[in-house]
């Protein structure tokens, strides 16, 4: 079995109403169907972890950011038939560039919500995702 070690990234993205945006992955996918989850993704070789959420976000939401400090660091692990990589993610306080962009997910999400971290009861986490939020407001009390 391959085994092999990757940066992933993630955005903490605030609206003008101090709503964090989330997306819930497409019911299709391998890793954590159905669940929702800060957007982001993996790195590509050469890109910084910046540069690499940057694209993930135009990507999977469609919008432009600027990525701004990092604020929490976790580990998990994904398995595929015959590897499995450890993925090291970087969570990046992060802005949207124009507040008036539209959200258009790519095929690996299938919703979107706003939400403020004391209405997260309203969507499904996963146990990581769970504790990246419990590390965000563990460091920092505006969130």
């Amino acid at each position: 079995m391959k085994q092999y070690q990757q940066v992933s990234t993630g955005a903490l993205i605030f609206n003008n109403n101090k709503e964090a945006l989330f997306v819930k992955r497409a019911d299709d996918e391998d890793f954590e169907p159905g669940s929702w989850e800060l957007p982001g993704g993996g790195s590509d070789f050469g890109e910084t972890p910046e540069e690499a959420l940057k694209r993930e976000i135009k990507e999977e939401c469609g919008i432009d950011i600027e990525v701004l400090n990092p604020i929490a660091v976790k580990t998990y692990y994904m398995e595929n038939p015959g590897e499995k990589i450890q993925r090291v993610e970087i969570i990046f306080n992060c802005r949207m560039i124009d507040s008036t962009q539209k959200i258009t997910l790519s095929f690996e999400h299938s919703a979107f919500k706003f939400l403020p971290f004391e209405k997260l009861d309203e969507i499904e986490l996963s146990d990581y995702m769970n504790s990246i939020i419990k590390d965000i407001k563990a460091l920092n009390t505006r969130f």
